[in-house]
């Protein structure tokens, strides 16, 4: 009976790492980085095309959308990755599909995958607009150095 007891215990408590691992990659790369890459082709490449073409529009985050475009945009950079040489966020995913869903490991992905990709595409959204603030503090309009003259 009690060498039953620590099997049993033994299995849930592997199912709950196995559990906790998928949640974790699932979360990160099926929800978090598609989303976060959306945004950034959102920000850099069709904004700035919408706003050339109609100034009045007022720009609109819809997560959901942004969501389902990262998973195409995700797909879509996979694959042109396929004909470019391997280098180590395409060696990390390498060895995620070659762990298969059987040998989650979940800190490998995070320094090959998850942890470069997501502060790359964080960067890119953040660091912009930081720099701007940073600007604009640093260097005071020129109605505030004219004495507000004009």
């Amino acid at each position: 009976m009690v060498l039953e007891l620590t099997e049993l215990t033994y299995v849930v408590k592997r199912g709950l790492l196995w559990t906790a691992k998928a949640i974790y990659m699932i979360l990160f790369l099926g929800i978090v980085i598609p989303t976060l890459v959306a945004f950034v082709v959102d920000f850099y490449v069709v904004s700035p095309i919408r706003f050339t073409l109609q100034p009045e529009v007022t720009p609109r985050i819809r997560v959901v959308d942004a969501w389902a475009l990262g998973l195409l945009y995700a797909k879509i950079a996979i694959h042109a990755n396929r004909i470019q040489p391997q280098n180590r966020i395409t060696t990390g995913i390498q060895h995620i599909m070659d762990n298969g869903w059987t040998l989650l490991n979940p800190v490998q992905a995070t320094t090959e995958v998850i942890g470069p990709v997501t502060a790359g595409l964080l960067g890119m959204i953040v660091i912009p607009g930081a720099v701007f603030r940073c600007i604009q503090y640093l260097l005071p309009s020129m109605h505030e150095i004219h004495g507000g003259s004009r």
